[in-house]
């Protein structure tokens, strides 16, 4: 168990900017355009290209934050196939991502966040044969990879059930119902939470927002979620509702002004500079990438054509927690060895 020394406290409006800053980088990878423009000359950055070795394109819009990710997949695909890699900062960049893709025509490509797969799927859907394709880092992924031909996927956010129980658990105290506000096109993902919920006795009061809320729309939807007096908050990887000015106008304030478990699906989001995410579980990235390999390998093992409809679990997930939050939330301190990443607290490191 990692364990992170809580910064020190300065200007509330400081706190809330660099946390918003912290935020951002963190979700971009399932969801906003980069902060740097790449290059698409790839040739250069990638490894020489081997004749008749089978090729693997990762495309990406935030080459930095999946570097691990890519280490680990090259790792484990060295010996067999050629695996490289094609930055996309946004929509301006995927015609000559195309070109790339049909001129080096990988067996199976890699999408990383959701910008990357809507692009590519538009792509594959005028193609009468796609490459397989693998979706990772992507939010919503359940409702994204039936709309992508010839595609599996690893699902990134950990469900609802499993982080709400482990903060039932860790906080030793009642959570019947659980508030979560979502945008009307999620609905069937949002039901599909609502009953795994149901079996542990969890009650999901969950409030559907319009698809371009306003700040003030927001607002009225967390204030009916107190009003019908749930126990703890679920914040979904949703760009839209977790944007920069959400975050600064809605979210940090009602978080301080009514504290109470919140449940996030990013690490950075859990005791950054400012308290908000009490808890989070999301999938190891090197271990994504080798999920990742052995689901190329699986392809391979069938033609590279993927079943219908196919998302997996991660296998491996690491957890993070808010000791601060949590110890105010009235946690025991023996149960905090029971999360991979404590942030504030004494240094340690679990056995």
């Amino acid at each position: 168990m990692e364990v992170a020394p809580l910064p020190r406290q300065g200007p509330v409006w400081v706190h809330r900017w660099l946390l918003i800053a912290a935020m951002l980088w963190g979700i971009m990878g399932c969801h906003a355009e980069g902060a740097f423009r790449p290059s698409l000359d790839v040739r250069t950055a990638n490894s020489p290209r081997r004749a008749q070795v089978p090729m693997v394109v990762v495309l990406s819009q935030n080459q930095r934050a999946v570097l691990p990710f890519q280490s680990a997949l090259r790792a484990e695909l060295a010996e067999d196939f050629d695996v490289w890699s094609c930055p996309i900062e946004s929509a301006v960049d995927w015609p000559e991502a195309q070109r790339l893709i049909e001129e080096w025509r990988p067996v199976v490509v890699v999408l990383v966040d959701n910008p990357t797969a809507v692009l590519y799927r538009n792509w594959a859907a005028n193609r009468k044969a796609p490459p397989a394709a693998i979706l990772v880092m992507s939010a919503f992924v359940e409702e994204l990879q039936p709309t992508i031909p010839n595609s599996v996927a690893v699902a990134f956010e950990s469900p609802a059930v499993t982080s709400l129980v482990a903060v039932r658990s860790l906080l030793e105290r009642r959570i019947n119902r659980v508030g979560v506000l979502y945008r009307e096109h999620f609905g069937n993902f949002i039901e599909r939470q609502r009953r795994q919920l149901a079996e542990e006795r969890i009650t999901l009061v969950s409030e559907s927002l319009t698809m371009r809320p306003s700040p003030a729309e927001l607002r009225r939807g967390l204030r009916r979620l107190r009003r019908e007096g749930v126990d703890a908050l679920w914040v979904t990887n949703d760009n839209v509702l977790l944007s920069k000015g959400m975050l600064a106008s809605v979210w940090l304030p009602f978080a301080e002004r009514y504290p109470m478990p919140i449940v996030v699906g990013v690490p950075t989001l859990v005791g950054h500079q400012v308290h908000f995410g009490l808890y989070a579980a999301a999938p190891d990235i090197e271990a994504l990438g080798v999920q990742t390999a052995d689901l190329v390998i699986a392809l391979s093992s069938r033609g590279y054509h993927a079943d219908a409809r196919q998302v997996l679990p991660p296998l491996a997930a690491r957890t993070y927690v808010d000791w601060e939050l949590a110890r105010n939330l009235g946690a025991k301190p023996a149960l905090k060895t029971n999360f991979d990443i404590v942030i504030g607290g004494d240094q340690g490191r679990k056995p």
